[in-house]
């Protein structure tokens, strides 16, 4: 195995901020073609039966996970973060679709 020293730092250097090599990479993105359905707590309460015990899914360190059938017929996990409460601030539902 021949390991090498890395190449010398030149701490003290400034980097010229119109160089384009020195700035990260970034891609732009069209938003446009993504679509999102926003859902009121009504709707999750209906579409997982009031949080009901037969459609918990599972449980983790931020709180439980409920299956959801939309009124659409589609079928999502909607995580309840319950340990956000204990912190002073209020549930908060993230609907994920399968």
């Amino acid at each position: 195995m021949n390991l090498k020293p890395p190449s010398k730092i030149e701490l003290h250097k400034s980097f010229d901020e119109n160089d384009p090599t020195n700035k990260p990479a970034t891609k732009k993105v069209n938003l446009s073609s993504i679509r999102a359905t926003a859902y009121t707590v009504a709707d999750l309460q209906v579409a997982t039966e009031s949080f009901s015990a037969d459609n918990l899914v599972g449980e983790g360190s931020f709180g439980r996970v409920y299956r959801a059938q939309l009124s659409d017929q589609k079928v999502c996990s909607v995580p309840l973060f319950e340990n956000f409460l204990s912190r002073g601030g209020r549930t908060h539902f993230r609907p994920s679709l399968s």
